[in-house]
């Protein structure tokens, strides 16, 4: 099997991932719409989380439709077996953190958009799962998946994907502050002790330890 052949498999073996994805992050939305809310920021707060999704996720995918461009870059042989390699790790990883992400949060994630996002009233702090290592492994596990798309697609749309995480880092900040509104000591303790993006993979040993997370966090 040549290189090339490897790299299409990736490719269609990618487009499986992330259809996978966006198909859980649908299903969260609607499931998301039976929470009552509390506390929220931007139009999420006076619209809800899945109207607020909507008017920022509909343009955004328009966009990386059409930007489903090749860059003006070929690779060497060398270099795709390099960023191939590079994609087995970081492809998996991100899927991973992604999808344990979701079943970690359970029946309290919700969609968020650029627009805002809101905190349920029976939303739990969630600690556990990815949470134990990272308090946003949602949107490190974006992070990465673009970071292997770029890599193995090579578009445009990879480029614009990556330029958005300053926009999710906005909302990342965000979220924390709601977190910290609403659960106060508990989430001081746990944003202590946890980072928000680079996962501690050991952790130091506290008593009492909650469970908490807002209803549309990554």
């Amino acid at each position: 099997m040549t290189t090339n052949d490897l790299e299409t498999v990736a490719r269609a073996l990618g487009i499986v991932a992330y259809g996978i994805a966006l198909s859980i992050g649908g299903l969260g939305a609607l499931r998301g719409r039976r929470h009552p809310s509390s506390i929220g920021a931007g139009v999420a707060a006076r619209r809800g989380a899945l109207p607020a999704y909507l008017l920022t996720a509909i343009p955004y995918y328009l966009v990386c439709a059409a930007l489903w461009r090749p860059l003006p870059v070929e690779p060497s042989t060398g270099g795709q077996v390099v960023a191939l390699m590079v994609v087995v790790v970081l492809g998996p990883a991100g899927f991973a953190l992604y999808v344990s992400a979701h079943i970690a949060l359970g029946s309290s994630y919700d969609v968020s958009g650029g627009l805002g996002t809101v905190v349920h009233d029976d939303a739990a702090l969630v600690t556990t799962g990815p949470y134990a290592i990272v308090r946003h492994p949602m949107y490190l596990g974006v992070t990465l998946g673009a970071a292997a798309g770029l890599l193995l697609y090579r578009t445009w749309t990879f480029v614009w994907v990556l330029a958005s995480l300053v926009a999710i880092a906005r909302k990342a900040r965000i979220e924390d502050s709601l977190l910290a509104e609403r659960f106060r000591d508990d989430f001081a303790k746990y944003r202590a002790d946890v980072p928000g993006w680079i996962p501690r993979l050991r952790r130091r040993p506290r008593a009492g330890a909650t469970r908490a997370r807002p209803a549309s966090s990554g």
